[in-house]
């Protein structure tokens, strides 16, 4: 636990709950914590290696922690917050840390915070600092604020401080501001543009759903398109389609639900047995994967598609090779839970196609499989057509009979 300088023996380590405690009472004008403050940062600032980035992060937190109190105070007009955060502005070395408190008050609309920030190289802030602290202002559209996050996605030469920009302009676009909505959505396209994944369609989503979904199609359309990325794709645009309350398919993506099937299907009778048994990432998603998580129902499963949607007796002879999967099919030489979760429900899905060949296979791993789960699905499977098969057997056996009673009349 780190501690005060030599000459303060006494004082109290310096902890989180510490420098909130300094930071209270320095808003509430108190000049011997905000002395206390200068010194605390001194202590661990003083011969730091700034290559130790878990040191940086625990020094920062302990630095929040103190100008947490007076961005808090100085949003609801306190003076003497005000006052204390002038008093660290003055001062080079720790100036930084009034940046976000500012920003506080000045999305609560404190005027003189906002032009603290604004005119920051008269007032020794980093261009970089002040976009991050305006992010709350601008999220509260604040005029000032907003413009300044413009100014700063026009500059070709703050590429790296962008991100800020549109972090600010997006509670200004969903406030209804529409040149903040185009500016974000143009960046969301851009960003998509260069790395079509879920994480950018999510974003883009947040500020137009339907664009969202007639780029998430596009991309399933298109035959550049990797097979785990349609996967995804495919799941992305189910639920877009699907949502809770039920939203009518789009007319850009007519009746989704029957494409997606045809895709499923197409990708387990061509390969799907070898894509489901080979090692892959963690996460990663395949054919029989997803027609056996629909079959039991599991979640995270495709939303709004249901088994009936996707059954087809040609698979069973895929499903059946895809039993014989190993327990561990991650690159990384482990599985979270030590088995195969999606081999152990396809005993499920085959019960539910009535895939009576797989009797055989099914009986020995209810038997002796080292996978208590994948036991017990077979055995419920096992039990499940049991019955089937002997109702088939017993017809066979009655059309047997009834062919030969055909023939011996027709011979007498």
């Amino acid at each position: 636990m780190l501690s005060m300088s030599s000459c303060a023996a006494e004082a109290p380590p310096i902890t989180e709950q510490y420098m909130g405690y300094l930071g209270k009472r320095a808003a509430s004008g108190d000049r011997k914590a905000m002395r206390s403050i200068l010194d605390a940062h001194h202590q661990l600032y003083s011969g730091i290696d700034w290559k130790n980035n878990s040191l940086l992060c625990t020094n920062c937190s302990l630095m929040t922690a103190a100008f947490a109190p007076l961005g808090e105070e100085a949003a609801r007009g306190s003076k003497t917050a005000k006052e204390a955060l002038m008093f660290f502005v003055g001062n080079k070395d720790i100036r930084v840390f009034a940046a976000d408190p500012l920003g506080i008050a000045a999305a609560a609309g404190d005027k003189e915070a906002l032009s603290l920030l604004l005119n920051y190289e008269r007032t020794g802030f980093l261009e970089s600092t002040v976009v991050s602290s305006l992010v709350p202002a601008a999220n509260s559209n604040v005029t000032e604020a907003v413009e300044f996050m413009f100014r700063v996605l026009e500059d070709p030469t703050a590429n790296a401080i962008r991100h800020f920009a549109v972090s600010g302009l997006w509670g200004a676009a969903r406030s209804g501001n529409q040149k903040a909505r185009a500016a974000v959505l143009r960046h969301c396209m851009e960003e998509f543009q260069k790395k079509p994944d879920l994480s950018r369609l999510q974003a883009l989503e947040k500020i137009d759903a339907s664009i969202a979904r007639e780029q998430t199609y596009r991309m399933f359309k298109d035959s550049a398109t990797s097979r785990q990325q349609k996967y995804q794709f495919g799941r992305y645009l189910l639920r877009l389609e699907a949502p809770p309350g039920g939203r009518r398919p789009s007319e850009k993506t007519p009746d989704f639900v029957a494409e997606y099937r045809d895709f499923i299907l197409a990708a387990i009778l061509d390969g799907g047995a070898k894509e489901f048994c080979q090692q892959k990432e963690l996460g990663a998603l395949t054919a029989v994967g997803e027609i056996v998580i629909i079959a039991a129902g599991e979640q995270p499963r495709p939303f709004g598609i249901l088994f009936s949607d996707i059954r087809d007796p040609r698979v069973v002879p895929v499903l059946i090779e895809c039993l014989n999967a190993p327990a561990d099919v991650s690159r990384f030489g482990f599985d979270l839970h030590d088995m195969n979760e999606q081999r152990d429900l396809i005993p499920l899905a085959l019960a539910r196609l009535q895939a009576v060949d797989a009797i055989p296979q099914l009986q020995k791993i209810a038997v002796s499989h080292p996978s208590a789960v994948f036991r017990k699905n077979a055995a419920f499977a096992v039990d499940v057509l049991l019955p089937l098969a002997e109702a088939q057997t017993a017809e066979k056996r009655q059309a047997s009979r009834d062919t030969a009673r055909k023939l011996t009349d027709h011979q007498n």
